[in-house]
């Protein structure tokens, strides 16, 4: 799952905001007026934790498949990834 997508992150605080209206809850009326909106803010959250995790095995496999394809290219396409690395670092730090 993407802890920095923005969808994430948003859903993440709407969820932790009902929970904490839902445990502030004074009365069972209140604990009742505030489930229905901490089931759909869990319910959003989930789905898209799922669809980030789908999206993520997608990708994968796509790697996966190139390397099998190619794997002479893909590894000296991440030498000169690495290697690009290095040199940011070593002239930013």
């Amino acid at each position: 799952m993407n802890r920095n997508c923005p969808l994430m992150k948003a859903s993440q605080f709407e969820f932790g905001s009902r929970a904490t209206e839902a445990l502030a809850a004074k009365t069972p009326s209140d604990v009742d007026r505030f489930l229905p909106e901490l089931r759909s803010a869990l319910e959003e959250h989930v789905r898209l934790a799922r669809h980030s995790l789908e999206a993520q095995v997608v990708a994968i496999t796509a790697m996966d498949a190139a390397f099998l394809e190619r794997p002479d290219q893909i590894e000296n396409s991440q030498t000169a990834h690495h290697s690009n690395e290095l040199h940011y670092q070593m002239h930013h730090s």
